[in-house]
């Protein structure tokens, strides 16, 4: 799915409702983001932390994180990858704890993101959907492009 990054297409968007979302650029708060990760049963919590601590210090421009709360309350989640030399950006890890579903977190953040590549002079935003979360941006403009099939090499020990 991509989605132009102009005045229309963000403006779908709307407000998104009562939240603050903070944009994680250090290590230490990636605590916050493992601990929405356990809540919805995520497999290997810290080895992603460890993963994504070494990108924000190895590239910092590269990657941010945005975390949403309601009441100070972490709830969701997710990432924004800024590739260098060109003008597309990937969403990814795209998650809300269950206790807080279907409250337009997850649109929120989506919403959240583009605006930050927007204000980095990126075009386009592109995102790999799972069939969660492709309705939900369909439904916010996000066309389908094509399918993806992913795979896991598994390493000799």
């Amino acid at each position: 799915m991509v989605l132009p990054l102009d005045e229309a297409s963000l403006a779908a968007f709307g407000d998104g409702g009562e939240h603050e979302i903070r944009i994680v650029r250090e290590e230490r708060d990636l605590v916050d983001y493992a601990e929405v990760s356990r809540e919805i049963g995520r497999h290997n919590v810290e080895e992603e932390r460890r993963a994504l601590a070494l990108k924000l210090k190895e590239n910092p421009d590269e990657m941010s994180i945005h975390i949403a709360y309601v009441d100070g309350e972490l709830v969701a989640c997710g990432r924004v990858y800024f590739r260098p030399g060109g003008p597309y950006v990937e969403l990814a890890g795209g998650r809300t704890k269950t206790t807080h579903r279907r409250r337009g977190l997850f649109t929120a953040l989506v919403a959240s993101r583009l605006q930050e590549a927007r204000d980095r002079s990126r075009t386009h935003a592109f995102v790999d959907a799972l069939p969660t979360s492709a309705p939900i941006l369909r439904k916010q403009g996000f066309p389908f492009v094509t399918r993806t099939q992913p795979f896991m090499l598994e390493l000799p020990r």
